[in-house]
């Protein structure tokens, strides 16, 4: 029985120092690395737009903006749109009705 602890004893003595060096290359190793320039970070994807607060946008020129969507006298987009088909004049009279507010020109066909 003596004699298992003799033989033990330089086993975990040799694993001990060997777990030791182990650590002490590995902490030399991380530490003496070459360090790896870090990237800038980007929130968003390359030609996507940034996210911009309410509070950061330029005051003057929204409030120019606004004043242009304001403006009736403003030609707008000058699209044309067509709706039907339409059932019956009522039907007509209801839809031009509620067309007229939003268009500058409205041709019934």
């Amino acid at each position: 029985n003596a004699r298992f602890e003799l033989r033990a004893l330089p086993l975990t003595r040799v694993l001990f120092l060997l777990l030791l060096a182990l650590n002490i290359a590995t902490a030399a190793w991380w530490w003496l690395r070459p360090r790896v320039p870090e990237k800038p970070f980007t929130a968003s994807d390359p030609g996507v737009p940034a996210l911009v607060l309410l509070s950061e946008r330029d005051a003057v020129a929204m409030s120019q903006a606004a004043a242009q969507a304001d403006d009736p006298t403003n030609p707008g987009s000058g699209v044309c749109y067509s709706t039907g088909p339409l059932v019956d004049e009522a039907e007509l009279n209801r839809t031009t009705e509620g067309l007229q507010s939003l268009t500058a020109r409205l041709q019934v066909r």
